[in-house]
């Protein structure tokens, strides 16, 4: 949505003579495009989902966001508004084992993105303790992944801190973390910032897969996870 700031100058003429300059300033709220957000993402709970989304610097004004839901793809059916100062929500009373598909768009002055919504992004509610099972090459049966449970401190679940006892800080010269970015359709490394949408996750992202990689041999402690 472009806003444009017009200045009129009105001239008053009094019967003295004088001449008096009003300078009236009137903000004109044109007819421009409104974007969606233009980056969004989801983090799987037990039966729900945290939905972040990231102002559209293209939109000088937003007045309301909308996150739609739904088990279908493209299926606009369900959704929940927000005022512009909202940039998160969670979406609760899923199914958990379920796909849901999420997007975002954006409101201002009663148009909804004419661009269109976010980019689609799907995820699966889940249970916090989960294990997968999978068949390697060969035939073995083996268990391939395992669940690391949030750290003892529940305000601080940086990367560093799940996995610090055993890897030391994150230090992508020592030792690496990345999870797959569906949104993208790429690898995307875990960031050390404070930053929610920087480079990577600072957090483990929650029923997600992360792939470590380590300059030397490294033991991690599964022990009570």
């Amino acid at each position: 949505m472009k806003k444009y700031i017009l200045i009129i100058i009105l001239t008053i003429s009094i019967v003295l003579g004088i001449s008096l300059s009003v300078n009236k300033i009137i903000i004109l709220q044109a007819s421009g495009t409104v974007y969606p957000p233009d980056y969004i993402s989801v983090r799987v709970r037990d039966s729900a989902l945290d939905v972040r989304w990231r102002h559209n610097p293209d939109n000088l004004s937003v007045d309301n966001y909308k996150v739609y839901y739904n088990t279908v793809s493209g299926d606009r059916t369900d959704s929940i508004l927000f005022d512009s100062s909202y940039y998160s929500t969670g979406l609760t009373g899923l199914s958990n084992s379920v796909p849901y598909y999420i997007v975002v768009s954006a409101i201002a002055g009663g148009v909804e993105s004419d661009t269109g919504v976010s980019n689609e992004w799907m995820a699966t509610p889940a249970p916090a303790n989960t294990t997968v099972t999978r068949s390697i090459p060969g035939g073995t049966t083996v268990s391939a992944y395992t669940m690391i449970s949030t750290p003892v401190e529940p305000q601080n679940t940086k990367i560093s801190t799940v996995l610090g006892d055993n890897l030391g800080p994150y230090d992508n010269t020592q030792w690496r973390c990345f999870h797959w970015d569906q949104q993208n359709g790429g690898y995307e490394e875990g960031s050390s910032s404070n930053n929610d949408f920087g480079p990577g996750p600072e957090e483990p992202l929650v029923g997600a897969g992360a792939w470590l990689i380590s300059r030397n041999d490294v033991t991690i402690d599964m022990t009570g996870c």
